[in-house]
């Protein structure tokens, strides 16, 4: 079994128009599908954890809760709960809030 793991690329209208490996997709600054979870205490205390010195962007810095690439064939709940499991170690019951496009600058500093 393979251990790449491949994600769709998208145009600027949010449409898909390929597949690459997730390495290739963040060499070549693609748009990809993400998803974000923010995990509230009862309390209303958010979850944060500090991104590890490896990541491409804002290494070192404190983010919310979980986020990563939705793989190909996933759909987003799917995706945002294997997100949790895999940064958080647990499982909650999660509610979509919305959709944005969030882009990041490529290698020279250029958006998309």
């Amino acid at each position: 079994m393979s251990t790449e793991e491949f994600l769709e690329i998208m145009d600027d209208k949010c449409r898909v128009i390929g597949t690459v490996i997730r390495q290739e997709a963040e060499r070549a600054n693609y748009i990809t599908q993400n998803v974000l979870v923010f995990v509230f205490t009862q309390d209303r205390h958010l979850w944060i954890q500090k991104r590890p010195m490896s990541k491409k962007h804002f290494p070192g810095m404190w983010d919310i809760s979980a986020c990563g690439g939705m793989l190909k064939g996933e759909q987003p709940q799917q995706s945002a709960h294997r997100e949790q499991k895999e940064e958080m170690g647990f499982s909650s019951d999660l509610r979509f809030v919305e959709t944005f496009l969030n882009e990041f600058p490529g290698e020279d500093g250029s958006q998309r």
